[in-house]
């Protein structure tokens, strides 16, 4: 089971945010976590942006795998005909609001501000670094940051020292063993921007 789902959970039920934004939800499985703890809350919205991969590969002419996400190779492979987040129950839709565009250009227009951010979708340093650079000016100063896949670059790791931010790192043993795949950072952390912030 997915270490990633539990954590998203657990922090919205916990802190009860009032907007959520979401990069790269493929089929939704993170996407019904998130929507089943605001309606659990009775609260919030969810603002999530992605492209299906007909178009990720028209417009961007990207060389991905047959897979698009090589470590699980055909488990989480669907049809290029279908939407974004097609699993997710129409109960929870009314808390959802779904853009399919590129994500680091469609959050510079966006007009609210978010306590919660996760990211999902292209994990490369470059595309990483940049979403997050577009996304600090959205997020509340008591916000998270959540980032999936940390171990594909070395972007998260970069963000956090250039920002002082203090860190949480935490493995998926749902998925990849032991490996540290997901960050954590709280944006009102006592330990942020302290000179010993990494330690």
């Amino acid at each position: 089971f997915s270490f990633l789902r539990i954590l998203i959970y657990c922090l919205i039920r916990h802190f009860n945010p009032s907007n959520i934004l979401e990069t790269g939800v493929y089929y939704g499985g993170n996407t019904v976590f998130i929507l089943k703890a605001l309606a659990k809350n009775k609260k919030g919205k969810l603002t999530a942006i992605d492209l299906p991969d007909k178009q990720i590969k028209k417009k961007f002419k990207k060389n991905l795998s047959k897979y698009r996400h090589p470590l699980v190779f055909n488990t989480e492979d669907y049809s290029q005909q279908l939407t974004p987040g097609f699993i997710i129950p129409e109960k929870y839709k009314k808390n959802y609001n779904l853009i399919l565009d590129e994500a680091t250009s469609r959050i510079k227009k966006l007009k609210i501000k978010f306590d919660l951010y996760l990211h999902d979708s292209d994990h490369s340093y470059k595309y990483l670094l940049g979403e997050l650079n577009s996304v600090e000016k959205k997020l509340k100063n008591n916000s998270f940051i959540i980032v999936d896949d940390i171990d594909w670059s070395n972007a998260f790791y970069e963000h956090i020292c250039k920002k002082k931010y203090f860190p949480m790192i935490f493995s998926d043993n749902g998925k990849d063993n032991l490996r540290s795949r997901i960050g954590l950072i709280n944006k009102k952390h006592k330990n942020n921007n302290s000179f010993n912030f990494t330690k």
